[in-house]
């Protein structure tokens, strides 16, 4: 799954103020998801906004990803504030990296134990092929889950998604790196 422009969409989340930060606007430029004149490439940029992330995640999903044009074989999700690596270039790995599922690494508030299960990822950035998200359907794709009393979250949705994306039979690579406002 290596980078093909006229077959990927980027799908932004840019809750809650519409805004994307700098770095990301010149990675996207860079490869060439937005127009030359900065504005968005309508047929491969597409952002959503709501309240809630897994809503809005299970959202953007459902209502964009799945209803984009069939030749769109390749979707890539990233959080307004990651922030892509541009001097060195180590998150284009994330393009050019094959797999059923592709994220970047990148800060969390627990790192220590964010990246230690070998299929780990988070949503902040990550490529998905069409085929897994419709292997998944109808959903709820993302999903997190709590213990039986409701007091201890056992799964964030990024790793019920990594864990429904296995049971599905697909697999999860890890390729690059980029930052993150790490949120307590």
């Amino acid at each position: 799954m290596g980078f093909d422009h006229d077959k990927t969409m980027v799908l932004l989340n840019v809750y809650p103020d519409l805004q994307v930060n700098l770095p990301l606007v010149s990675w996207l430029l860079r490869h060439r998801m937005l127009r030359e004149d900065e504005t968005w490439d309508d047929a491969h940029v597409k952002w959503y906004c709501q309240k809630g992330f897994t809503l809005a995640m299970n959202r953007a999903v459902k209502e964009i990803a799945l209803k984009a044009p069939p030749e769109i074989d390749t979707f890539l999700f990233v959080e307004k504030d990651i922030r892509p690596d541009l001097e060195g270039g180590m998150t284009d790995a994330i393009l050019t990296t094959d797999g059923d599922v592709v994220a970047v690494r990148y800060k969390t508030a627990n790192d220590r134990d964010a990246w230690s299960v070998a299929h780990a990822m988070h949503t902040g950035m990550f490529k998905v092929r069409r085929a897994v998200l419709e292997a998944m359907a109808p959903g709820p794709w993302f999903m997190e889950r709590y213990s039986a009393d409701g007091t201890t979250m056992e799964a964030c949705n990024c790793m019920g998604f990594a864990e429904k994306v296995i049971a599905a039979g697909f697999k999860i690579v890890r390729a690059g790196m980029a930052w993150h406002n790490v949120k307590e």
